[in-house]
């Protein structure tokens, strides 16, 4: 994608925040029922979120992917797996075992916690394209 488009992209995210914002602005106005802000709320923060994803981390996927998925979920559960609940039971192996279990651990948590970065990505990307989507409905 050219860095216009995506500049462009990121402005229509822009603008979609600003309507949305003011949607709630309105809705208190006119008293509107407290679950209806809330759901307004959570509609801003959703549009939020997906404008500060599409200038942060959708440039980048395998980054996004490796902070998000390898780093930032994977490398926790392998460590509280192969090392914290095993010295928690008092149960730690030894010698030939524990080199199986790390290699096994290295190769479960690797995969898992990439297709869980990946599949993350491919959602965040999903939201932000529909609201794109809404974003062009509305300026037009």
């Amino acid at each position: 994608m050219r860095m216009a488009d995506q500049s462009f992209q990121a402005e229509l995210l822009q603008r979609l925040l600003e309507a949305e914002t003011r949607r709630l602005d309105s809705m208190r106005r006119s008293s509107a029922p407290w679950f209806h802000l809330l759901r307004q709320h959570w509609r801003i923060l959703q549009v939020h979120r997906a404008a500060r994803w599409w200038q942060r981390d959708r440039p980048d996927r395998s980054r996004f992917i490796w902070r998000v998925g390898i780093l930032g979920w994977g490398t926790p559960m392998f460590i509280v797996t192969e090392f914290a609940l095993p010295i928690a039971r008092g149960s730690m192996p030894r010698g030939a075992e524990l080199a199986f279990q790390l290699v096994l651990g290295v190769l479960v948590w690797g995969g898992a916690s990439y297709l869980f970065g990946r599949g993350l990505w491919r959602s965040e990307e999903k939201v932000c394209q529909r609201l794109l989507e809404e974003g062009a409905v509305l300026r037009e």
